[in-house]
């Protein structure tokens, strides 16, 4: 049946987003062993090689194989990458995470467009392949010219090389918790709409592949031009928390447009409406979390790697989610989606704001 196929739809993108989310944490200690070059050459060779085994067998459960390997190379490169920004000064890692978003929202809208382009011309397998030449010419770019980066003791290890924070008392730490659960968590599932349920939808509504992937140039734009400036602006006007807020908001109202008009309109609209979200919220999402008093201490390496695990797991269930809207009818389903993350999001700011003040009278 058509349900049947779409949830069989979502097992591929979820075995490589779960990957992802161990590797994120696994690869902390692959770094602490073998230095960040040699690591990320590790993550760039099993992203490749997740990616060639897709082309020798691309069925349902190789697909599957290959998206797990696939996951585990980007989710080591991820794990590297965040933590590398968030050892940075505060204009830094704006400046960091801002264009860390936009190149990868953009590099794979970029690789849906021509995707969508190359599908009129080639096989699955063979764009498969095409892909597999594009990350091997990625590969020996890190080989050739990724530095070697030294991380220091506090970056590792905590503030002032104090003993260690264990798990359980970083994740329990003010602010912590519930940061990844109702921001990270909501707006980062929510994000997978564009990945599952735009194509299905478009294909609904009357839009070829073709279009559909050219679509996503929207998304990307809107993020690319408004990453830096919004991201800026918006911490110094309205600070981060609010401005988190005020992401998943967006998000929330986008989904409205989408189960209201049910067209391609709605579609066109959700595309830009997520591009201005996203384009200060994920930048945003990673700073505000890097400034968390408990992140300082734990670390940043191991903090970051936490961070990529809830962002992973969110990742996974994404696709899920959205099976179950599907399930539930678009309608139905994206407006129980919107009341979660407008009554999260109220509530992490209701909660920021009350920390705010008893941090303001206590001085």
């Amino acid at each position: 049946t058509m349900i049947l196929k779409e949830v069989l739809a979502a097992i591929p993108i979820s075995a490589e987003v779960l990957f992802g989310a161990i590797f994120s944490v696994l690869g902390t200690r692959l770094i602490f062993i073998f230095g960040n070059k040699k690591t990320a050459i590790l993550g760039s060779s099993l992203f490749t090689a997740g990616l060639f085994i897709r082309f020798l067998l691309p069925n349902i459960w190789i697909l599957t194989l290959g998206n797990a390997i696939m996951g585990t190379g980007w989710g080591i490169l991820l794990l590297i990458v965040n933590t590398v920004i968030a050892s940075g000064t505060e204009d830094e890692k704006n400046k960091g995470f801002a264009g860390y978003s936009a190149a990868a929202l953009n590099g794979v809208n970029c690789g849906i467009v021509f995707g969508g382009f190359l599908i009129n011309w080639l096989s699955y397998s063979l764009i498969f392949l095409f892909a597999t030449v594009l990350s091997i010419l990625v590969f020996i770019h890190v080989v050739s010219h990724l530095n070697k980066a030294n991380y220091s003791l506090e970056s590792i290890k905590g503030e002032k090389g104090e003993k260690q924070m264990s798990f359980w008392k970083f994740i329990t730490s003010k602010g912590v918790l519930g940061y990844f659960m109702m921001i990270v968590v909501p707006v980062i599932s929510c994000g997978y709409f564009l990945n599952y349920m735009f194509p299905i939808l478009g294909y609904e509504y009357g839009l070829s592949e073709t279009n559909i992937g050219y679509s996503y140039l929207i998304n990307g734009l809107c993020v690319i031009c408004l990453s830096n400036t919004l991201t800026k602006k918006l911490s110094k006007l309205i600070n981060k928390a609010n401005s988190l807020v005020l992401s998943s908001l967006i998000y929330a109202a986008a989904f409205v447009c989408v189960a209201y008009f049910e067209n391609i309109y709605a579609l066109l609209a959700i595309l830009i409406l997520l591009g201005i979200s996203d384009s200060f919220g994920l930048p945003m999402q990673t700073s505000y979390y890097t400034d968390l008093d408990a992140v300082k201490q734990y670390g940043y390496e191991r903090a970051m790697g936490i961070y990529s695990l809830f962002e992973n797991i969110a990742q996974t269930g994404g696709s899920y989610i959205f099976s179950c809207v599907l399930l539930a009818g678009v309608k139905t389903g994206l407006y129980i989606v919107v009341a979660i993350i407008v009554t999260l999001a109220l509530l992490f700011g209701f909660l920021n704001l009350i920390r705010n003040r008893k941090t303001a009278s206590a001085v």
